[in-house]
């Protein structure tokens, strides 16, 4: 942590600070290591203590993406107001395209969830350290190189090191580590969706909770990790063509969503971008999710029969 009052740094600020001395000779630094990064390379300055940053992606023949962080990955008192918003574009930053999930590579591959600009090839890369000395300093209230630190890798997660930058590389994380924070981040955000603050893990390392007539689990899995919610709703079912076809039926319009037939019963997955870990993506998922499961749930009684995990509706537990 900075050897400050931390709050006095990362506190949004309302208009722009005064400029120590040292930031040209950091930006001197900054234009020398982006002018090393190689293809497929990643550089992420940040303010310390914050989720507030600056990064690039070199990419080769098409020069380097830089990205400022966006009020998607912001909360609190870190979120960025209309102010330092108008200062970014005015210093030329495109606004974000989309929220995260719709502004990934495969949907977007121009765009961004942060605010972007692209740097061509062979172009003097000072323009752009100071761009983002400009930006780090004007709009995420950065007062002095020494409040930022670094951490630098290529697309194989092989850790770089530029020491000539004269700042503190985050250590990487272990993968241990990586699980064990997303894992605390996704509790939390289950219990503040549901309300219910006694949630935990159970022994398959799932979170496990009624609402409506159906059951909800959610855990993390695979790699890249992700977010998956699973839902078990009617029971003592028989997989008749009907019930398959309807199931099929309701999936041609759910998107990432699927309901499938397995042992007697109906069930629903659904899977959520858990890196970088955005608790109001999750919990905006999680509520659709619940809800849309809990009406099919009855409408597929409805027409199939077979018994609900819960008899008697429960009070819904996600905010509407």
């Amino acid at each position: 942590m900075a050897p400050i009052d931390q709050q006095s740094v990362s506190a949004p600020v309302s208009v722009p600070p005064k400029r120590s001395a040292d930031w040209p000779a950091f930006a001197q630094r900054l234009a020398s290591v982006l002018g090393a990064l190689q293809e497929d390379q990643y550089l992420v300055v940040s303010l310390k203590g914050t989720d507030r940053y600056v990064q690039f992606a070199a990419q080769g023949h098409w020069g380097l993406r830089a990205e400022c962080v966006s009020n998607e990955y912001l909360s609190g008192p870190e979120r960025l107001d209309e102010r330092q918003l108008a200062r970014l574009r005015d210093l030329g930053w495109h606004d974000p395209t989309g929220s995260a999930p719709e502004s990934t590579p495969e949907c977007d591959p121009d765009g961004s969830p942060n605010h972007f600009v692209e740097w061509p090839a062979k172009t003097a890369l000072v323009g752009l350290a100071d761009l983002a000395v400009t930006t780090l300093v004007d709009v995420l209230g950065v007062a002095h190189p020494g409040f930022l630190e670094y951490k630098a890798f290529d697309s194989q997660e092989q850790t770089l090191v530029f020491d000539e930058l004269g700042l503190r590389r985050v250590a990487p994380p272990t993968g241990a580590d990586v699980v064990a924070d997303l894992e605390h981040r996704l509790l939390a955000t289950v219990r503040e969706t549901t309300g219910l603050g006694s949630l935990e893990y159970d022994d398959d390392r799932d979170i496990g909770f009624v609402h409506g007539r159906i059951g909800v689990l959610t855990s993390l899995v695979g790699n890249p990790v992700r977010v998956r919610l699973r839902a078990l709703m009617l029971t003592d079912l028989e997989g008749a063509p009907a019930l398959l076809e309807r199931l099929n039926h309701f999936n041609a319009g759910l998107g990432s969503m699927h309901l499938f037939f397995h042992r007697g019963a109906v069930r629903a997955v659904s899977d959520v971008p858990a890196w970088p870990f955005v608790p109001e993506h999750v919990e905006r998922a999680l509520e659709e999710f619940c809800q849309i499961c809990d009406a099919l749930n009855d409408l597929l009684q409805a027409e199939f029969g077979g018994d609900s995990l819960v008899n008697e509706e429960t009070p819904s537990v996600t905010r509407h």
